[in-house]
């Protein structure tokens, strides 16, 4: 059977020009081969995020990764996450003893002065190590990357600080190394010398995620912290990818007995048989950095409103984000006050549909199944917050359709699913 990456929603895995059963790879790895029209499955764990596999360096470290469309930087916890604190804190743990005293030997690759810092960089870390409370790891249980462990690595060390409304804060530092999409030695992605992040402390609500080790973004280049290209963007470049497209199909929510968990996202251009319509529609994108574009036209129920409006699609979010007054007037179509707090709870029954237009004439429709969803607590929420003056499409946008991301054309598009049932 092929191998699989996991999106998690956690959903991850890329699909291909064929339906790929969904399944999280927790083995090893076989060895690194270059196809260039690769894909895995996505799967939905935990209700939080679309997930899939990758691996970094030579041989293959395997690490499972939120499929992200609103990022641009790829971050793994490195081996010295949290260090000295953690699993690591012990005091035979440090020092030129640790191979003969500590109890977990991989603490002793963690020497700091074997990277080379600088001393601005080596007071960066130290201040951040300093505010970890003692024998406390963000980062435990999560796969760790080891540098020493890869032929291909080459160090940049350059200081990353991300802040997210996702992860919360990440920090670590930058290398350069081969990073394989996928995990079937007849379906990877290698792409060589990719800019990444080492993460040596992250938040501890991304800590707290389970399944979890970091995060794929799939944004512009324009949208990286580091400045680095994203692995696609490079594959694209360097001419590992047959199109410069990639494509997320995910099924709707009730579809099957697995409750909208199962997905796929190829790198293979426009061609997704089995899962959507060859009629797609494309329009151009409002800005290159987020996957950004302009709507003409939101629809629910019987309100109607055609102003147009910046709307970019985030595959890490779990909500349909609407301006403000949008949000107001969708609150009134379901008899609900303007105060009501968002997301809403309502009726597992609520009967409640989104549509969107485009500039080309083009429409995407979120029916109710996909908007009215669990809340956790045995009842339901409409999958809808609000902002000032933009649209955010996440996942209930996703759901039912093949959704196109074209880097070099700057177009992004859909496609109608064959099935909805």
């Amino acid at each position: 059977m092929r191998n699989l990456l996991t999106l998690l929603v956690i959903l991850v895995p890329l699909a291909f020009s064929l339906r790929i059963p969904f399944k999280l790879r927790t083995g090893s790895v076989g060895a690194i081969t270059n196809v260039t029209s690769g894909g895995q499955a996505v799967v939905w764990t935990d209700n939080a995020f679309f997930v899939a596999n990758i691996t970094i360096g030579t041989p293959p470290q395997l690490f499972t990764v939120v499929i992200d469309t609103s990022s641009a930087d790829l971050f793994v916890p490195d081996l010295m996450c949290d260090y000295p604190t953690g699993v690591c804190a012990l005091p035979q743990c440090d020092g030129v003893y640790c191979n003969e005293q500590c109890p977990n030997k991989t603490c002793c690759l963690q020497v700091k002065p074997k990277f080379g810092f600088d001393s601005n960089y080596a007071n960066f870390l130290s201040r951040k190590f300093s505010q970890r409370a003692a024998n406390v790891s963000t980062c435990f249980g999560k796969r760790q990357y080891n540098s020493s462990a890869s032929s291909s690595y080459s160090k940049q060390a350059h200081v990353v600080n991300i802040r997210s409304e996702h992860y919360g804060e990440i920090d670590g530092f930058t290398g350069l190394d081969t990073v394989t999409l996928g995990t079937s030695a007849d379906e990877m992605i290698t792409i060589a010398n990719v800019a990444f992040t080492q993460v040596i402390t992250m938040s501890q609500r991304f800590g707290n995620l389970t399944d979890i080790d970091g995060v794929l973004g799939l944004a512009f280049t324009s949208a990286s912290v580091s400045g680095s290209d994203p692995p696609f963007v490079k594959a694209v470049k360097d001419g590992d990818v047959v199109d410069s497209v990639f494509s997320i199909w995910l099924e709707d929510m009730w579809q099957t007995s697995d409750n909208g968990t199962a997905g796929t996202t190829p790198y293979l251009g426009y061609d997704v048989p089995n899962h959507c319509s060859t009629n797609r529609t494309m329009w151009p994108l409002s800005q290159v950095r987020q996957w950004t574009f302009t709507t003409t036209g939101f629809t629910a129920g019987t309100y109607q409103n055609s102003d147009k409006w910046q709307t970019h699609i985030d595959s890490a979010s779990h909500f349909i984000t609407a301006p403000q007054k949008v949000a107001t007037q969708v609150l009134n179509q379901l008899g609900l006050n303007a105060n009501t707090p968002l997301p809403a709870t309502v009726p597992c029954n609520t009967n409640i549909s989104f549509s969107f237009t485009f500039p080309n004439g083009g429409q995407a429709n979120i029916i109710t199944k996909n908007l009215i969803v669990p809340n956790g607590m045995g009842g339901c929420m409409l999958a809808m917050r609000a902002s000032q003056q933009t649209f955010t499409l996440g996942i209930p946008f996703l759901r039912g359709r093949c959704t196109y991301f074209d880097t070099t054309r700057q177009l992004v598009g859909t496609a109608d699913a064959l099935s909805h049932n």
